[in-house]
């Protein structure tokens, strides 16, 4: 496997008005993976198909699986579409790319990676005589997740007996023929939890990782204590994600547990 990139850090520190200083380190960095070697008898454990379509000379985190090519609206385009088993009003239609007439595990491409074209990242300190205040923000910008949430905000089949998520209320039916979620059913005949792009969605996001004000009031204790300072911290504050994400959090798009928000107060003291 090769992985090529670039990382490049700048830092600035100084007094910027009489009293108050700032340290401000900005980084940018950017990476390509790439699949260059594998034994033959193990390809198919990767993603791909194991004969014309395998993960050599691609990325590691590529995403094999159909393309999902909308809703069937109406009738006609049941009739006159490919032969998909489970297809019907209100259905996800998947995409016939080899043309044969048939939708089948030979439809199956590459449908995406979740490598990013780069992540990035800033981190600020201003101190004003006893004051101080920093902050870091992280990013990553350009790629695609796997959003599984929405085997649980999307249908009512795939996981049957548990909750339906809001975004049912919005599924198909034939009073609602422009909607993009799937009607709702039971049964899963047209086998919707398959790996398609209907679950890839935008994966950007910019974060307020933390954000620390604090005091240092040893002064007032004339040389009794060398350090004494007290603050209160906020760790994942806020996060900025593309619309086009329905899920919660772009860096949590697997049903792992949720990243919480963390608030601290602290007393330093040394003597």
């Amino acid at each position: 496997m090769q992985n090529k990139g670039l990382e490049v850090l700048l830092s600035y520190s100084g007094n910027i008005a009489p009293g108050l200083s700032l340290t401000v380190t900005g980084n940018v960095a950017t990476y390509r993976n790439k699949v260059t070697k594998l034994p033959a008898e193990v390809l198919t454990s990767y993603p791909g198909n194991g004969q014309d379509k395998t993960i050599l000379g691609r990325s590691i985190n590529s995403t094999f699986g159909y393309v999902a090519d909308g809703l069937f609206r109406s009738q006609k385009e049941v009739d006159d579409y490919a032969n998909q088993i489970g297809k019907g009003l209100g259905r996800i239609r998947y995409k016939d790319l080899n043309n044969d007439g048939v939708i089948d595990d030979k439809d199956r491409d590459y449908i995406g990676k979740g490598d990013p074209e780069f992540t990035y990242g800033l981190n600020v300190s201003l101190e004003y005589k006893h004051f101080d205040l920093s902050f870091f923000l992280q990013g990553i910008q350009g790629l695609q997740v796997y959003n599984t949430y929405k085997t649980y905000t999307d249908f009512s089949s795939l996981w049957p007996g548990t909750n339906w998520g809001q975004r049912t209320l919005s599924a198909w039916t034939p009073q609602h023929p422009d909607a993009t979620i799937p009607a709702l059913t039971l049964v899963d005949r047209n086998n919707e939890n398959r790996t398609s792009t209907y679950f890839l969605e935008p994966g950007s996001y910019l974060k307020l990782r933390n954000l620390q004000l604090g005091y240092s009031f040893q002064h007032l204790f004339s040389k009794r204590l060398q350090t004494a300072r007290v603050y209160i911290q906020g760790s994942n504050l806020l996060t900025f994600k593309s619309r086009k994400f329905t899920a919660t959090d772009p860096e949590n798009p697997n049903n792992a547990y949720p990243i919480p928000v963390i608030g601290t107060i602290g007393l330093n003291l040394s003597f």
